[in-house]
């Protein structure tokens, strides 16, 4: 059972992720026309090999459903941000690749996003206690470590 000091850091916990996320997709989506789940998507083909990941590692990544992710590629693809291309190991499997015009688009977001994390999330904080964050949050999620 949750101790009332843990309940109430992750209620703050909770809230400000949910405050600071709707507010960040909000000036993403109307500055540069895409939300924090594209930026999500666009970023994860960046870093990942050869930029491109088969759709059900899109799945996992962003945590969306294969039909969600199917949209939301349609979506990147229609406006170019992306391609299709079928796996040379799997014909059956198709890769989403990031093209030049999605990693433009991810540098433009960035541009947006980066200002929102300092206005929103950096300035709340010391060099300290964005060290404290850092850590605790790294022994939640070894997602990102190795892009760290």
């Amino acid at each position: 059972m949750l101790s009332p000091v843990h309940r109430q850091a992750w209620i703050a916990f909770f809230t400000a992720q949910l405050e600071l996320t709707r507010a960040m997709n909000r000036a993403m989506q109307s500055e540069t026309g895409i939300g924090m789940e594209e930026y999500g998507v666009l970023l994860g083909l960046e870093i990942s090999e050869n930029g491109m990941m088969r759709m059900g590692e899109i799945s996992d990544r962003v945590s969306l459903t294969p039909s969600g992710v199917t949209r939301l590629v349609d979506r990147l693809e229609k406006d170019g941000l992306v391609c299709r291309k079928s796996c040379p190991n799997d014909r059956r499997a198709l890769h989403c690749v990031i093209t030049e015009a999605g990693l433009a688009k991810r540098e433009e977001a960035w541009a947006v996003y980066s200002r929102e994390i300092e206005s929103r999330f950096a300035s709340q904080l010391s060099e300290g206690e964005a060290e404290t964050v850092t850590e605790v949050f790294r022994r939640m999620s070894d997602y990102w470590q190795p892009f760290a």
